[in-house]
């Protein structure tokens, strides 16, 4: 472009080119770039650039590439009888490749898989053969290829299974059979140490990896163990020969007398033989004739009693288990013996009306015994009877009498026995039992039996206690005939009664029903004069009945005010010194009848003097006489009934006499009907009505104040007419009692129980219901009895009755006022069940089992009864026991029951029953047994897979068992492994690792592998656990580590010797040793420098060593995870220079003063002494003096007068 700033357009045949991955626009300068990455066919077309002002186009045309191999293929490694694959990719997908091994095609089939998937072109090579190695090329063309080494790996020598025990029967064939790892793996067969070769005796196979030892027409000298060799490893089994079923002793022929015992007895060769005893060919039974054993390997039959039908064909059949059979056979002969007895009759001791057998036993069958009884033929009879089953002859006597006590005979042939017939007397029985006594009250009851003899003792018991003769209880006999009498009988006497014979009982029941209390002679007014006591006197029609008094309707209680008496009929209330306060009504109640008086105060007159004027009514009347009125009582409660006369009355002291005055809600009540006193005033209601009900109130008051009190007043009962009362006229009917209840029916019934229901009744009487009284009555009686007087409410259960009795029963209401009238059910009702039991609950089965319990389920029954179901039993017995027990109960709506209270590896029997309101029903048909276990499944993945110690060459698996087993023991392991990026897993141990570890081995340095475990059982392989790596074929890498221990106080070196510093080191990958001397890094070009560095060690070498070698020397080591350094302080040592300007300072005839001056240099170390030698002149020998101390250089030398010259040094 001939401006930098324009800008373009492309165009590809006409259609504009955005800026993408296909296309990428560049503006470089006065350049404009269009780039088509990865051009097509698709691509071919004419392009233009636009400016805008001017136009550029070219044509693209895109010429057809060969195809090229995009990826090439990569050795591979495996392992023989595995597969491998050779994979690379082409750039075009239709490209066609040819497959080689060296320079030989091959074929495509057989173990060679050729396939074609989009650009990848693979090479699957099935069973490898270690021909199979070598190397392998893909060829697009004779020129265009690539190539990879197969490497195989060879099996090592190993069983793969091992060859199991025989147990064989004599003369049969046994097979020993295993699998090698490799077919072409030879495997010897020995025998202790001798080799087996095949032959006549022995037949050795190998077929494929299947190698087998068969030894023929086996025998018990070939038991032993057989010993299979692959090199070094061996496998052994052991052959055991089982003798054939034989019989060792047969049986031998037999003749004997008669009536002895005759026994064959045969023996076999081994345990485990089932016998059958034939007498002419046909099967024998155990009896007591025949008894046939075994102990240990010998069968025995014994014939008892031996008789002419015993002559005969006997023969045994031996079979074991192996289905081998034995017989042996033999011959009886009997010789006969005359008649007699084999077992005589015995004396026989018994009762009267007893029945007495005597028995015998002769020594043939089919013959008559003749019986006598005191030496006369007996007579038979249906009371005297004689039978015979077989040798057995039985004379019986029925019902016997006294005079059949004598002696009897038995007489067969020439032989008889006799025994003696000894009868006593029979005890005492009851031949007519008690009988149920149902009376009235105060009537006479009368209990009869019947005894077997008439002199027999008797007593009579009351509740199991004796009763004795009495005004009450009064017993006869008449002959066999026994009574007791009971008189005026009472509800108290009601209970059981018992006649005693010894040991014996016969009991029955007494019912006494209740007479009605009737009130004889009510109670009288009582009108006696202040301080006096006075007597309420009442008598019922009959005794021990309980009462109870009340006061104006307040019960009273038993003080020193009141004496409550009851003697017999008579019931007295005695009232001690009456008080105007004691006034008012006085009610007895006795059950449900009652009876009133009134006691009212008699007027006192004092008149004086007169002798009656005692201490005691002086003292009565000041208390009388108070000021201000005050009220003597607290507020009262009062009921009356309506339409009954009624007082309410209020107690006070007053002096003088008070006006009092009565109000009602408020307003003041007419002055006719109060009547006032000095000691208490009084309100009379002639006709209580509801309207006169509620809180009145008194008021009583005199010139010195006045007192206040209060009357609740409620009014139940009847109100006839009408009442204008306070300015308000109402007209209000009210019932006495409760009207009667309605829909009285029976709801349920069950065994001893009703349960009734009932609607209120349409009036309550005025007052609330407080309560139901239910009263039921046996049919057979006339009196009700009190089922509850407490229901509160419509429904009760009336309980504690006879299953098998019929009842009526009735319903009233209850209100303050009293009961009203009965309701009766109209038909008598059973107290039982109404409803059947329900039929057996269908298809009972086990559905699931386990080691923790099993699951039943059923199907609810055909029939429920008539009631519904309310619940099933589930009932299980060990298969060894017969004992049913109840496991669980389940709600109806349940058809399934999961039961874990059972034991692991027992059995089990399981069985339903439903149950509805009538009980349980008949048991379902009972399942097969089941074992308690968990069932059998592939095992779970082993768990946690982990590795340690990794190396070059291998690595150690290490996994935890599976979570589950599968419900079967865990046989072992399976180890694979998988090169990285490869998806072909290879089984790294031939065998099952037993083991919860295991060591990988023959790993190629420097690869990457993946691992995996897999559990198995007897029910398969499980899947694998999550697989672990990709790890690294190498050992672990570790720091370098430095040992200069041995350096701490530096390294001395004395001149010339070497310079030698050698540092233990580690870590992996072996460190990397630099050496350095100051700023100088040591080399090995240095002549005298010599430097080796092993995984162990590294060593430093300087020889030979000079003085200028002495300082500080630095390693370094290093290695891909870290570096480290340390420091040597090295010492060189050389000897120091010659003393300098030597000379004699003095001369004398005994001593020379030697001096000089420190060397040049002292050689590394400080000088620490000098050595002063001497040599005589005629001598070249030079003698040590005494050494001198660095410190001085002045010596003096001793002489000896002799010596003319001398030299030192």
């Amino acid at each position: 472009m001939n401006d930098v700033v324009m800008q373009v357009c492309w165009f590809k045949d006409g259609n504009e080119i955005r800026k993408g991955k296909k296309y990428e626009i560049i503006a470089k300068g006065v350049q404009r770039i269009l780039l088509v990455h990865k051009s097509g066919f698709d691509d071919e077309a004419e392009y233009e650039c636009d400016a805008k002002t001017s136009k550029t186009s070219g044509m693209l045309t895109v010429v057809e590439e060969e195809a090229r191999f995009t990826k090439n293929l990569s050795n591979v490694e495996g392992t023989e009888t595995d597969s491998v694959k050779l994979i690379c990719e082409v750039s075009k997908p239709s490209a066609e490749v040819t497959w080689y091994k060296e320079e030989k095609e091959l074929p495509e089939g057989g173990r060679y898989e050729q396939i074609m998937d989009g650009k990848r072109r693979i090479l699957i090579i099935q069973d490898l053969k270690m021909q199979d190695v070598g190397e392998y090329n893909c060829r697009l063309s004779p020129s265009v290829k690539t190539s990879a080494n197969l490497k195989l790996n060879e099996l090592a020598a190993e069983f793969i299974s091992r060859p199991q025990s025989q147990e064989v029967v004599e003369e049969e064939k046994a097979e020993f059979i295993c699998s090698v790892s490799k077919e072409t793996y030879e495997v010897k067969w020995f025998r202790g140490d001798k080799e087996i070769k095949a032959g006549d005796k022995y037949d050795i196979v190998s077929e494929g990896k299947r190698r087998a030892l068969i030894v023929k027409k086996c025998e018990a000298k070939d038991e032993g163990s057989y010993v299979a060799h692959i090199g070094d490893v061996k496998a052994s089994a052991d052959l055991y020969v089982i003798e054939k079923l034989r019989i060792i002793t047969p049986i031998k022929d037999a003749e004997v007398k008669e009536g002895s015992e005759i026994m064959f007895n045969c023996e076999v060769n081994s345990e485990g033989a089932k016998a059958k005893w034939l007498k002419n060919d046909e099967t024998m039974f155990e009896s007591g004739k025949f008894i046939m054993a075994q102990r240990d390997n010998v069968f025995s039959l014994r014939i008892k009693a031996a008789q002419k039908a015993d002559v005969a064909n006997y023969s045994i059949i031996l079979t074991n288990q192996r289905g081998e059979q034995a017989k042996s056979a033999a011959s009886a002969k009997v010789a006969e013996e005359k008649l007699k007895f084999l077992e005589s009759i015995e004396d026989v001791e018994t009762q009267e009306k007893k029945t007495v057998s005597f028995s015998c036993k002769v020594n043939r069958p089919e013959v008559t015994v003749r019986w006598t009884k005191a030496g006369q033929e007996l007579s038979l009879s249906k009371r005297i009877l004689y039978r015979v089953d077989g040798l057995k002859h039985t004379l019986t006597i029925k019902d016997c009498v006294m005079d059949d006590e004598a002696e009897y005979t038995a007489m067969v042939g020439d032989d008889k026995c006799a025994a003696e017939l000894i009868i006593s007397e029979a005890p005492t029985d009851f031949t007519a039992q008690l009988k149920d006594q149902t009376i009235t009250e105060f009537e006479d009851a009368e209990f009869t039996c019947k005894l077997s003899k008439e002199k027999a003792a008797v007593k009579w018991y009351r509740n199991g206690r004796e009763i004795r003769e009495g005004p009450r209880y009064h017993m006869e006999r008449d002959g066999k005939i026994c009574k007791l009498i009971i008189k005026e009988c009472r509800p108290d006497d009601e209970c059981e009664y018992a006649c005693g014979l010894d040991e014996r009982r016969s009991r029955a029941r007494l019912f006494v029903e209740e007479t009605p209390v009737e009130i004889v002679r009510p109670p009288q007014n009582v009108f006696e004069p202040p301080g006096s006591d006075v007597v309420f006197e009442v008598e019922l029609n009959k005794d021990r009945v309980e009462v109870k008094w009340m006061r104006n309707n307040m019960i009273i209680v038993q003080g020193d005010k009141y004496q409550m008496i009851s003697e017999g009929k008579i019931h007295r209330l005695q009232v001690c010194e009456i008080r105007p306060r004691d006034q008012g009504e006085y009610r007895i109640v006795a059950k449900e009848k009652d009876a009133r008086a009134k006691l009212e105060l008699a007027a006192v007159e004092l008149k004086s003097p007169t002798p009656i004027c005692t201490t005691a009514i002086i003292s009565f009347v000041l208390k009388c006489f108070t000021a201000v009125p005050k009220i003597k009582t607290t507020d009262q409660n009062l009921v009356t009934d309506a339409g009954k006369p009624f007082v309410m009355s209020v107690p006070y002291d007053a002096y003088p006499r008070a006006d009092a005055e009565w109000f009602l809600h408020g307003s003041s009540l007419p002055v006719q009907n109060v009547d006032t006193t000095t000691d208490k005033t009084e309100y009379r209601l002639k006709s209580p009505t509801k309207q006169e009900q509620g809180r009145y109130k008194v008021v009583i008051k005199n010139k010195h104040g006045e007192g206040e009190a209060f009357i609740n007043l409620d009014v139940i009962g009847k109100d006839h007419g009408s009442l204008k009362m306070y300015n308000m006229k109402r007209d209000v009917v009210f019932s006495d009692v409760p009207g009667p209840v309605k829909a009285l029916r029976v709801t349920d019934t069950t065994d001893g129980e009703v349960s009734l229901a009932w609607e209120e009744p349409e009036s309550d009487g005025g007052s609330k219901i407080v309560a139901y009284v239910v009263e039921r009555r046996d049919v057979k009686r006339k009196t009700w009895t009190l089922a509850t007087d407490r229901a509160d409410t419509p429904e009760y259960c009336v309980s504690g009755l006879q299953k098998d009795s019929w009842y009526l029963f009735r319903v009233c209401a209850r209100n303050r006022v009293g009961s009203g009238p009965n309701v009766n059910t109209e038909d008598a009702v059973q107290a039982k069940n109404k409803f059947d039991v329900p039929d057996a609950p269908e298809e009972v089965m086990v559905s699931v089992v386990n080691r923790f319990g099993a699951t039943i389920t059923w199907e609810p029954p055909k029939f429920d009864g008539g009631s519904e179901i309310v619940a099933y039993i589930i009932e299980l017995r060990d298969r060894t026991s017969v004992k049913w027990e109840a496991a669980t109960v389940c709600g109806a709506n349940d058809h399934s029951a999961t039961l874990n209270d059972v034991v692991e590896n027992k059995e089990y029997i399981f069985r339903v029953r439903a149950e509805n309101k009538a009980g349980m029903g008949r048991p379902s048909a009972a399942t097969k047994p089941v074992k308690i276990m968990d069932p059998i499944e592939r095992p779970s993945p082993p768990l946690n897979l982990n590795f340690s110690e990794q190396t070059k060459a291998g690595v150690s698996l290490s996994w935890e068992t599976p979570t589950s087993n599968g419900g079967s023991m865990i046989t072992g392991y399976i180890i694979q492994k998988c090169d990285d990026g490869s998806d072909k897993w290879l089984r790294c141990n031939a065998r099952l690792c037993q083991d919860l570890s295991y060591r990988v081995c023959g790993l190629k340095p420097a690869q990457k592998y993946l691992y995996r475990v897999c559990a198995e059982n007897a029910a398969g392989v499980s899947d694998p656990a999550e697989q672990l790596g990709p790890l690294l074929a190498d050992d672990p890498h570790v720091a370098p580590t430095l040992d200069l221990s041995a350096f701490r106080n530096g390294l001395e070196v004395i001149v010339p010797q070497p310079l030698t510093i050698r540092v233990p080191i580690s870590g992996y990958p072996t460190p990397t040793a630099k050496w350095t001397f100051g700023d100088k890094e040591l080399t090995s070009a240095d002549e005298r420098v010599t430097m080796v560095t092993k995984s162990t060690f590294t060593e430093l070498v300087v020889t030979p060593s000079v003085r200028p070698d002495q300082g500080t020397y630095s390693l370094t080591l290093e290695n891909d995870v870290t570096a480290v350094s340390g420091e040597i302080d090295v010492t060189v040592i050389a000897s120091p220079s010659a003393p300098k300007d030597m000379k004699v300072a003095e001369v004398t005839r005994r001593h020379v003063h030697l001096m000089w001056e420190a060397p040049e240099h002292d050689g590394g170390s400080p000088v620490t002494h000098y050595q002063i030698e001497k040599r005589e002149v005629s001598r070249k020998t030079w003698v040590k003096l005494q050494s001198q101390r660095a410190l001085g250089w002045l010596y003096m030398v001793t002489l000896s007068a002799n010596f003319s010259w001398l030299k030192l040094r």
